[in-house]
């Protein structure tokens, strides 16, 4: 089973305008097979942080791929390396070039949901 995990910052600025305000960061983890997702608001982005997340949530055996970030070497030596770890170097490509089923994409595409698909962010026209 694949499980993909990633980090994102999220905060939010009035009418896209002016300055950022103090955003937090968030960890999730997604299961390509059940379609399951974990996001986990957290107060630091270090390597602990999300080793933790994925042994509270991903199942042993399972394939985790990650981006190159360094907070997720130690990914497979995780619960006495129960875990096979693939990265995908985003500043080469998003998808591996080797096998199609290493990408984060799934996760991604979490990040970008929430912001784009909630509908007090669509504008809303009457005709007369």
């Amino acid at each position: 089973m694949y499980a993909e995990t990633d980090e994102t910052h999220s905060f939010r600025r009035k009418y896209h305008r002016g300055r950022r305000k103090r955003g937090f960061w968030v960890v999730g983890t997604m299961e390509r097979a059940t379609g399951r997702c974990w996001l986990e608001r957290i107060c630091r982005r270090d390597a602990p942080t999300p080793e933790r997340t994925i042994a509270a949530r991903v199942l042993p055996g399972s394939i985790i791929v990650t981006d190159a970030w360094g907070g997720y070497n130690n990914a497979s030596t995780i619960n006495n390396g129960v875990y096979d770890h693939q990265v995908v170097g985003h500043a080469q490509n998003f998808v591996s070039p080797v096998h199609n089923d290493i990408h984060t994409q799934t996760i991604e595409g979490i990040w970008s949901m929430d912001a784009c698909q909630k509908k007090d962010h669509i504008p809303k026209w009457h005709k007369p």
